[in-house]
């Protein structure tokens, strides 16, 4: 039997981001706890699903235009939310890399 979430966002297969209690439903039976700033990246990342969001934006969206590498800061974001959401982070299939444009939650 699956948990319910009430004001979900799908991201991807068997992810889903619940936008109030700002947590993952992971594959309909657990709740995963994100950092706040692993929240933060999730949701922007699924709030521009079907468009590749490039590293310097995403890293700008999660701790602001002045923090220092952006780019560098939201890589090892998706390398940590790859490992806590994908079932093979060398594979990923929930948040994909777009070589030259940036990272893709697909549609």
């Amino acid at each position: 039997m699956g948990i319910a979430c009430l004001d979900c966002l799908a991201v991807g297969p068997g992810v889903d981001l619940d936008r109030h209690a700002e947590r993952v439903l992971w594959r309909g039976a657990m709740w995963l706890e994100l950092s706040p700033r692993q929240y933060a990246g999730l949701r922007y990342l699924a709030e521009h699903r079907g468009h590749p969001v490039r590293a310097q934006d995403l890293g700008e969206a999660v701790w602001g235009a002045e923090a220092g590498h952006p780019a560098r800061r939201a890589q090892t974001l998706v390398r940590r939310l790859r490992a806590r959401l994908e079932e093979d982070p060398r594979q990923p299939r929930v948040i994909l890399t777009v070589v030259g444009e940036g990272y893709l939650i697909p549609s």
